[in-house]
Order: C-alpha cells, then sequence, then structure tokens
C-alpha cells in the first residue's frame, strides 16, 4: 500500500511468522508462569526479538546484505520499549494480563463466596 516491494511482504510476512515458536515456549513454560512471573516481561521481549530474527533470516535468503540486517532490530527498538511499557501496566491491572478464561472463573468464584457470606448474615 505504501510502494512497498513484493520482497518486501514477503520478509514482514514469512519474518513475523518466526514468532509462532514463542507459542511452544509458551505452552512448555505455562500462561499462569509467564504471567506472573519474570517470563511476563521477557515473553513479549522475545516475541518481537523473533520477529526481528526471522525477517533478517528472510532477508538474507532474498539476498539483502548482512550489514543492513541491523536494520531490522534498530528500526523497532521503539517498538519493543512500547511494548515493555504496556505489558508493564498490563501486569498491575485485575484480570487485563491474564488469560480471560482463568479471570472470569477467579471473579465468578469470588462472587459466589460473597453471596454465601451475605446470606448467612
Amino acid at each position: 500500500m505504501s510502494g512497498a516491494a513484493a520482497h518486501q511482504y514477503l520478509i514482514y510476512v514469512v519474518g513475523n511468522i518466526f514468532s509462532l515458536i514463542s507459542v511452544y515456549i509458551l505452552i512448555k513454560v505455562g500462561k499462569e508462569k509467564v504471567r506472573t512471573n519474570t517470563w511476563g516481561m521477557l515473553y513479549p521481549i522475545l516475541v518481537l526479538l523473533l520477529m526481528q530474527t526471522g525477517r533478517a533470516i528472510v532477508a538474507l535468503l532474498l539476498g539483502a546484505e548482512p550489514a543492513n540486517i541491523v536494520g531490522f532490530y534498530t528500526t523497532d527498538s521503539l517498538s519493543m520499549l512500547f511494548t515493555f511499557v504496556i505489558i508493564w501496566i498490563a501486569r498491575r491491572l485485575d484480570g487485563v494480563y491474564e488469560d480471560q478464561i482463568h479471570y472470569l472463573l477467579r471473579v465468578n468464584a469470588k462472587e459466589g463466596t460473597e453471596k454465601e457470606v451475605n446470606y448467612e448474615s
């Protein structure tokens, strides 16, 4: 749309698919550990690094100069900073950085306990 060549679209589309590796890590480590431990701040950065590395690999395969690969990492450094800040804020808000099924079950259980207490008085 912005005048990019077909190979640039290919670099970004195929390169971003490399971030799917992080799904395996999420399954292996567990959603709750990623949400509550230091993984919560590292996981989003890992996803971004995987995308950037994927773009770099695809660009190299398509004939880009190795010196130009640094640009994939430096141009997204602001995105990484914003990601870090947004995740930092989201982790402090109740239920935002949590599996929504887990959140709904937790809230429902909490409301059920409060109702039981109110009925007894």
